[in-house]
């Protein structure tokens, strides 16, 4: 997605939207960038609901909050469309990071190595 949008998105955002959304095609990239990380560390956090962790959700998306509430408006005031685009890159790595971390905490348990090894049916 995120080569697409590099390759065919300045000419999808002028055909769809028009020339004012076309100049922010940077912007574009950035959010599909951030889109795609987001789309990976969703794995993650559909594995630790299987495994019925399901209060380890706030260790992730609570920080995020802070995260963006002190990320944005620094970034915004000084970059505009582009601090915001900054800011909920940011945001999403810093979650990625918390769900990998939580991850391999999950991963090793006794109950997770069973289940690893195919120990549990």
């Amino acid at each position: 997605g995120v080569v697409l949008v590099m390759l065919v998105g300045r000419w999808g955002l002028n055909v769809i939207y028009g020339v004012e959304y076309s100049q922010y095609h940077d912007v574009f990239v950035l959010l599909m960038v951030a889109a795609a990380i987001r789309f990976g560390s969703l794995a993650i956090g559909t594995a630790l609901r299987a495994m019925q962790r399901f209060w380890w959700q706030s260790f992730v998306h609570l920080p995020g909050v802070v995260a963006i509430a002190i990320a944005c408006p620094p970034l915004i005031r000084q970059f505009g469309l582009h601090g915001a685009a900054y800011s909920i890159l940011i945001v999403v790595i810093f979650e990625a990071l918390i769900y990998g971390c939580l991850a391999m905490l999950a991963f090793r348990t006794p109950e997770s190595q069973l289940i690893l090894d195919g120990q549990v049916d």
